[in-house]
Parts: structure tokens; sequence; C-alpha cells
């Protein structure tokens, strides 16, 4: 009678299935149900942080979801990311209606579960709750911060810019600082 071999284990759907439980426990901390204010990949290099709504998720959509998230996913590109291994975050998706602390610990959690290399806080909401979820000071725009085995990247508005060809090309230089900084 031949000897039959058990399966090996799927590993990555066991690791994902605890990312994304993990990720709906930090939603729960703002008395959210549901994956809705998050989206991308559970195992991200890159995690791409947006303070409050734009107009898309103000409309129900998922982060990202309008033309930010086309924009977002250009740059990335330009970069030398791949868009499909960033995950998106609203890091206030009620606007300002949570405390600091609250909306810190949500992020704090998302930011330890999907374990990104790269955070890059594209407004000046998300920068000050990026700090407030890594316990440092709010990084200055377009400088690239190295904290722990991570570095932080604030952006001063990048959905604000996309009409205005002259803001479009500051936020460019403040995220080719990551370029820059790979170098180092």
């Amino acid at each position: 009678m031949a000897e039959q071999t058990p399966e090996a284990p799927d590993l990555e759907g066991i690791y994902a299935a605890k990312i994304h439980a993990d990720l709906i426990e930090a939603e729960q901390i703002l008395g959210l149900t549901g994956d809705g204010c998050f989206v991308g990949s559970m195992f991200a290099q890159v995690m791409l942080v947006k303070g409050i709504p734009g107009p898309a998720e103000s409309t129900g959509g998922k982060p990202f979801s309008g033309v930010d998230g086309e924009a977002v996913h250009k740059a990335l590109t330009a970069l030398g990311f791949d868009p499909a291994n960033s995950f998106k975050t609203l890091a206030r998706p009620s606007g300002n209606a949570h405390p600091d602390d609250a909306v810190a610990s949500r992020l704090r959690l998302q930011i330890e579960a999907v374990d990104p290399f790269w955070i890059f806080a594209l407004d000046r909401t998300a920068a000050t709750d990026v700090a407030l979820a890594l316990g440092i000071d709010v990084p200055g725009f377009g400088r690239p911060v190295h904290i722990r085995d991570r570095v932080v990247l604030a952006v001063d508005g990048f959905e604000e810019a996309l009409g205005d060809e002259s803001r479009k090309r500051v936020i460019w230089g403040q995220l080719r600082k990551v370029t820059e900084s790979q170098a180092l």
C-alpha cells in the first residue's frame, strides 16, 4: 500500500487570512464594519494613506477609486513600483468624526498587519495621522524618514494637486525623493 503524503498547508492563504482579520479588527477601532475603507494587496511593498475621503470615496467608492487612484497608479509606475503591490487606506474614513488616538491606533494596526516598506502619506492629514501612529514627528513634505524597517514619505496634497499643473510638479518633485532615498 502506497504511503500518502499530506498536502502542504497553504501558508500564503493562512497568512492572508490573518492579515485580513487584523485589518477588520483595525476597522472596528473606529466602529467600522467590513473592508470598505481599504483596498489592495495585503502583502504590499507600498502603503498609500489618504487623510480624509475625497469626492469618489464620499459617494461610496473604495479608497482611491476616483481620478486620484488613476493618478497614483501612474505615479507608482513612474517611480518603479508595481501598483498591484500597493495597499490603499483612508486614515479618517468618516472625516474628523473620530478622536486622533483612535485614528492612530487603527492606522498603526493596519501598518503592522500589512507591513509595508514604504508608507506614502498623501496629504497633511495623512502625514499627521501616520506620524501619530508611528510615534514620530510629522515628516517634512518630500523628505523620506527612515523609521524602524520602513520609510515614510509625506507629500503636500496629492489629490488636491491634480487640477493644478504647478502643484502637480511640486507633488511629483516630492514623490521623486523616493528614488533618491533608494540610492542611499
